[in-house]
């Protein structure tokens, strides 16, 4: 596995090698999205740091409590990210297309909730990610983030794969959602991204 970090218009190096413990990346790469939001801005921030190599979101209906799961076609291609410009360290989740088109199916089709702004969304699910700029997209929920597995390599932990449970201290999860396009978002929610890793 090669470590990687994923910016957007600068070089973030040095937030990726604290997050990773002293691993460096071994090469920098530029993920751009093309599609902009509803007032035509760019969807992502202008740096996000790669946690790692995404491999499992586990998510709770709200209204039957049947536990779903989502894993990306190929977990190589798909990253979990982290805004260390944001004061609380926002998750954002980047797909590769076949990875998207599976969302579109696997969750959006026959979804039952009610299409919402994603910022809406947040404040309805509370915690310290409740308010603050997001993209003005319209998502469907797809339930409340109750794990989910990254691999990633961190000094003295070598390549390993990290699970982390949403909520596991204030109680407060995030909910994941998903907008036309097949991406999918981390609305709300009260975990940070310090440098010891994704907390609550």
């Amino acid at each position: 596995m090669r470590t990687r970090i994923i910016v957007k218009g600068v070089d973030g190096r040095r937030a990726y090698t604290e997050w990773h413990w002293g691993i460096a990346p071994e090469f920098v790469t530029e993920h751009n999205d093309p599609r902009r939001d509803r007032q035509g801005r760019d969807v992502l921030p202008r740096l996000l740091v790669e946690c790692g190599r995404l491999r499992e979101l586990q998510f709770l209906a709200p209204d039957t409590g049947e536990l779903g799961t989502f894993h990306p076609v190929n977990p190589a291609k798909c990253h979990l990210t982290f805004d260390p410009e944001h004061p609380c360290g926002r998750l954002y989740i980047l797909l590769d297309t076949k990875s998207e088109e599976r969302a579109r199916t696997q969750l959006l089709k026959g979804n039952p909730y009610r299409a919402m702004k994603l910022a809406d969304l947040a404040r309805a699910t509370g915690g310290r990610h409740a308010d603050g700029a997001y993209p003005d997209l319209i998502v469907k929920p797809v339930g409340l983030l109750t794990k989910f597995i990254y691999s990633a390599e961190k000094r003295g932990d070598g390549k390993s794969h990290y699970v982390h449970r949403a909520g596991e201290e204030s109680g407060i999860r995030p909910c994941l959602a998903a907008d036309e396009h097949g991406r999918i978002w981390v609305a709300g929610g009260n975990y940070t991204s310090p440098t010891p890793g994704v907390t609550d």
